[in-house]
């Protein structure tokens, strides 16, 4: 079976396409951890939103921080959505590859070295830290 990733990785030698996703699972671990974990009072929200940025930080699974936290206040989730826009032009512009396909976290982020790893770097820390 034959995907658009796949093609992708033939055409240019490496993943250019997957890469722009990867931002959303960073930004919505930042907005979930900075947002929801330091300036709410519910103790059971706080332990929600700390596993859920955990596990979008370091697993690439947001699931848990859109469904569980950013989803319920809607401003937080626009805002996460607007600076991960903003990552993934930067990530676009720097020609940020993989030399296949990865799903974005802390763990998988020497996977991307290469051309414009720098570019990812500055990308994952606006969509974190917006």
């Amino acid at each position: 079976m034959d995907t658009s990733n796949n093609k992708c990785i033939d055409l240019h030698g490496r993943d250019t396409l997957f890469v722009i996703t990867g931002s959303n699972n960073i930004g919505q671990a930042g907005a979930t951890l900075g947002v929801v974990f330091f300036k709410r009072k519910n103790k059971d929200l706080k332990q929600l939103s700390g596993s859920a940025a955990i596990s979008a930080v370091l697993a690439g699974i947001t699931e848990p921080a859109i469904y569980g936290i950013t989803l319920k206040y809607k401003k937080l989730f626009y805002i996460g959505m607007f600076f991960s826009g903003v990552a993934r032009a930067i990530v676009v512009a720097a020609g940020t590859g993989a030399p296949t396909l990865l799903g974005t976290s802390l763990l998988t982020s020497p996977g991307y070295i290469g051309q414009g790893f720098v570019g990812f770097l500055i990308a994952c820390a606006i969509a974190y830290f917006g």
